[in-house]
């Protein structure tokens, strides 16, 4: 082989090396900078008793007035739900909406319709002490609810980690919960660090994320920024590009042919994906690489989300929880 071509070879060799180690190396970083801002977000967060009357600001930048301790909640997101129960506060619990499945006692509390569409009249009919809602709630409703001299406080932890222990905090401060939530966020921010520290060695695998399929609101990994970072977070690599965005196709997904499958565990669901046009094509789907999971632990960002994390570790570096 000619002496010019072998160092061709060689330098593009070593360039090539040294992109996927920058690639690594910037992924971790990046997965370390974000355990550290929600460690701060833990850290920060002093517990004690909430004094009523209490204002508080919600993520719409409203400040609320709460009188006194709420005795009566109605929620109107199903990770707020969640949450309540997760602190021990399940049993103020007066209303819920169609989607609220977890914890199953909650499928015992009546549903006042959904997230963005609840039955207005029938909360105010109930005369609740506060209404949690999510930014899902459409003005009108809020307003209607507030003129009827309702409480209302929208919560909103769609982000990542750290919003999601704000809104844990948060929900604590509003309903003289503090210790408890505390302690729930303190719980999920170890479990993060346990699960990042055991996939921080292992070879980064590229992954794609995908529930509904076929039912004309596929959700995935190209369309919904947290589960890239969840991904990152879990060892993996998010196969959609960032420039991708709402342009992915099968075409582009066939292209990239990812090491891992993950779809929702919706019955039928992983069937259905391995059958597909296109998915059926896939590496991944020939060597039966494709993994079902709860999607409420990914997509629903509330008290089990860092076990979503760790259920997904768990799937694309199983060799690091053995």
């Amino acid at each position: 082989m000619n002496l010019n071509l072998k160092k061709k070879i060689s330098l593009l060799s070593l360039t090539l090396a040294l992109s996927f180690s920058l690639v690594a190396c910037s992924t971790t970083q990046s997965v370390e900078k974000e355990v550290k801002k929600d460690k701060q977000v833990v850290e920060e967060f002093k517990p004690e008793q909430t004094k009523y009357p209490l204002k508080i600001k919600d993520s719409s930048d409203r400040e609320v007035t709460i009188e006194s301790e709420p005795g009566s909640i109605v929620s109107l997101a199903p990770n707020i739900t969640e949450t309540l129960y997760a602190i021990n506060r399940g049993a103020k619990l007066v209303s819920r909406t169609d989607f609220d499945n977890y914890p199953q006692q909650v499928e015992r509390i009546q549903s006042i319709g959904t997230p963005s569409e609840p039955n207005i009249d029938k909360i105010i009919e109930m005369k609740p002490n506060l209404v949690l809602a999510s930014n899902f709630l459409k003005e009108e409703a809020l307003e209607k609810l507030e003129k009827a001299g309702i409480k209302v406080v929208v919560f909103d932890g769609e982000d990542g980690f750290s919003e999601t222990y704000e809104m844990i905090k948060n929900v604590g401060i509003t309903i003289n919960a503090q210790q408890e939530a505390k302690t729930l966020i303190t719980d999920m921010q170890k479990k993060v660090e346990e699960v990042t520290t055991k996939v921080k060695e292992q070879p980064e695998k590229s992954v794609y994320y995908v529930s509904n399929l076929g039912e004309g609101a596929e959700f995935n990994s190209a369309n919904e920024a947290f589960l890239d970072q969840i991904i990152s977070m879990a060892g993996g690599k998010n196969v959609v590009d960032k420039a991708d965005d709402w342009k992915f196709s099968i075409e582009k997904l066939i292209e990239k042919n990812p090491d891992i499958l993950v779809v929702s565990n919706i019955e039928g669901e992983k069937e259905k994906l391995m059958k597909a046009n296109g998915y059926k094509d896939l590496t991944s789907v020939k060597e039966e690489k494709v993994y079902a999971i709860d999607e409420t632990v990914l997509n629903r960002q509330g008290p089990r989300l860092a076990e979503g994390l760790e259920e997904l570790a768990k799937i694309i570096h199983p060799d690091a929880f053995k």
